[in-house]
């Protein structure tokens, strides 16, 4: 289970997003560089291994392209890429989480083509709020929303004492929900389970009280 990084990669991005203008200005590279050295450091936690950061992946899509990802490493039989984002952009971070899965499916569907299927997963890490649209798209193609306004659900669950019982295992159930595959999965809609996401949100909010996401 890779539960003990994605806590670490949102408690990053809230962190970050605190910082002053002035160390934002400092560049997306640092951040980028933060979440390398978080990478390397879950290696032997996790049992995922680490690629080199900024990693331009050389395998066949569908357009001929090659594209660069921030951090990435493997873990079972899946690789894991990432995208740092820490900076404002002119983009919307809907627009932004599209572009970022484009680049995922160009792979994905090439390895498909080939018959060769190809596992990839996508991670787009924010110090900004991604928005609704953005999350539900992502959740939509395999890739996990992280910015400070969207704990991932082992962050809530690893907040919550033994005696919350009744929210621990809506959590539980939410998280087997939100690994799904929709493209596999007809009966299943991706706007409804981020729905259940921010109800089951706004009652950990509830429980823990103060938190440094909000």
């Amino acid at each position: 289970m890779l539960d003990a990084l994605m806590c670490s990669l949102y408690e990053l991005a809230v962190r970050s997003s605190k910082e002053s203008d002035e160390d934002k200005t400092l560049g997306g590279h640092q951040f980028e560089e933060r979440v390398a050295r978080l990478i390397y450091a879950h290696e032997k936690i996790e049992g995922l291994k680490a690629q080199q950061p900024r990693l331009t992946l050389q395998l066949p899509t569908i357009s001929g392209l090659a594209y660069q990802f921030d951090a990435s490493f493997s873990f079972r039989d899946a690789l894991f890429v990432i995208e740092c984002k820490k900076r404002r952009s002119l983009l919307t971070g809907s627009e932004l989480v599209h572009y970022f899965s484009s680049k995922i499916l160009d792979y994905v569907l090439a390895s498909e083509r080939a018959g060769r299927p190809m596992k990839i997963r996508g991670i787009f890490l924010s110090t900004q709020d991604t928005g609704e649209s953005g999350t539900i798209y992502g959740l939509s193609f395999g890739v996990k929303v992280i910015d400070p306004s969207h704990p991932p659900v082992p962050y809530m669950l690893s907040t919550l004492s033994q005696e919350e019982n009744a929210l621990r295992q809506s959590l539980v159930e939410l998280d087997e929900k939100m690994t799904l595959d929709f493209t596999r999965h007809a009966g299943n809609s991706p706007s409804k389970v981020y729905e259940q996401y921010q109800f089951l949100r706004k009652r950990w909010k509830g429980v823990v009280g103060s938190s440094p996401n909000i």
